[in-house]
């Protein structure tokens, strides 16, 4: 054992009950009364609203545990009063659930913020190419310009993806990691209710892995669409205006299809990322509209790889649209079939 975690080990058996054995520390928190767990200031539905400042004070002694021991909490309430000790307990399990679906919609926020910025960067390096290439002098500043501006975006999408993590979320994880129990007594230390952490947050995963996967689809293909759609949009008018009269004439057709393709890209993209923040398109129209326009996608874009494209950069463009179309047509699908699980979950209890 480190000589560190020893003496502070040393210094918490004077304040808590510490097992070496079992790596616990048992926190007894008292209240005097119930209304000191529960928000007065909220109108009570079903079960007591729990003050967000006794979960505050409850991280804070969490932090003061080393990270080796799990903690046995302890809500020691000496007067009930008319409140319900069943329904309190279950109302700080609700606290902590609808913490944990607050965090879970952080999360989607900064991941589209992300994938949004992302989009823009890489957006912005490829209409850099193509200026480089046709539009600006060699001697002009503005490929370095835009340069500064693409990394500035793509870092900016690293931060807030894999840095950036609000207090709320650090503290509520902290409970969730950190908590193996969580118990209500009387004045007598009787244990009134009692649970063990990790069967309640299992049950909150739910249907875990296909949801992961769902948001996953969902977020890839709408960063995706977005850069395929800016990198057609480009392309296409970077193509025209290097075309003399004869050619453009000839051209206007692909032009337009390109242009086309590329705005529908940008739609559907918007679409995923709403459907990956839970806004949908899920209903039944929405079903029959946006599935069969991904695939007429995938056969246009499919098209115009094979037919139409011209350079490298088209070909990646195309092949990016039909990678994501499909993953967002795999992530609407899974979407639903979790709906539909939901569902018949719901109806079952």
């Amino acid at each position: 054992m480190r000589r560190e975690l020893y003496q502070e080990l040393g210094l918490l058996k004077k304040y808590y009950d510490v097992d070496e054995e079992e790596r616990t520390v048992r926190i007894p928190l008292i209240f005097d009364h119930a209304e000191d767990l529960i928000d007065l200031g909220v109108e009570r539905k079903e079960n007591y609203p729990i003050k967000n400042e006794a979960m505050v004070d409850i991280v804070e002694k969490i932090k003061t545990i080393p990270p080796a021991f799990k903690i046995k909490l302890e809500l020691k309430i000496n007067d009930y009063g008319d409140y319900d000790p069943e329904l309190l307990f279950d109302s700080v399990n609700d606290y902590l659930e609808l913490n944990h679906y607050s965090i879970i919609r952080e999360k989607k926020f900064f991941f589209i913020q992300a994938v949004i910025l992302l989009a823009i960067g890489i957006s912005i390096l490829v209409f850099n190419g193509f200026a480089k290439a046709s539009l600006v002098s060699e001697n002009s500043v503005i490929p370095e310009v835009l340069d500064i501006m693409a990394w500035v975006f793509v870092w900016q999408a690293t931060t807030v993806a894999f840095l950036t993590k609000s207090e709320f979320q650090v503290n509520s994880s902290r409970i969730k990691i950190r908590v193996k129990s969580i118990a209500l007594l009387d004045k007598e230390s009787k244990v009134l209710k009692y649970e063990e952490t990790f069967d309640k947050f299992k049950e909150w995963a739910g249907n875990k892995k296909l949801e992961v996967l769902s948001r996953a689809c969902l977020l890839f293909s709408g960063g995706a669409l977005l850069v395929s759609g800016a990198i057609t949009m480009v392309s296409a008018f970077s193509d025209l205006a290097a075309l003399d009269g004869v050619e453009f004439s000839n051209m206007i057709v692909t032009f337009v299809v390109m242009v086309i393709v590329a705005l529908v890209e940008i739609l559907i993209a918007i679409s995923a990322l709403s459907s990956y923040n839970g806004r949908g398109p899920f209903s039944k129209k929405a079903r029959f509209v946006f599935l069969p326009l991904m695939v007429l996608i995938l056969l246009i874009e499919t098209y115009l790889l094979f037919a139409l494209a011209a350079d490298i950069t088209n070909y990646f463009s195309y092949l990016i649209a039909m990678v994501a179309s499909l993953g967002y047509i795999i992530g609407v699908i899974l979407s639903i079939k979790l709906n539909v699980k939901i569902g018949k979950e719901n109806k079952g209890l």
